[in-house]
């Protein structure tokens, strides 16, 4: 999925679009609007959680239980 010019290059319209997609870790988005335009979207944010601290990795699982299983 790639993003439409709009948001590739807004952080705060991308945060907006986007905020939600991982819910209770807004950061993964907000880190990835820092490195606006992404392209691939899916590929941008999970080069942002590829990249986290193993603290910030952490924190995105427990925030997620269900995702451990």
């Amino acid at each position: 999925m790639t993003t439409d010019t709009t948001w590739e290059t807004d952080p705060e319209g991308f945060v907006a679009r986007y905020g939600a997609l991982f819910e209770h870790s807004p950061w993964v988005v907000e880190r990835a609007a820092e490195r606006l335009p992404l392209g691939d979207l899916h590929a941008g944010l999970m080069a942002v959680v590829d990249k986290a601290s193993p603290e910030d990795r952490i924190a995105l699982i427990r925030a997620h239980p269900e995702l451990a299983g």
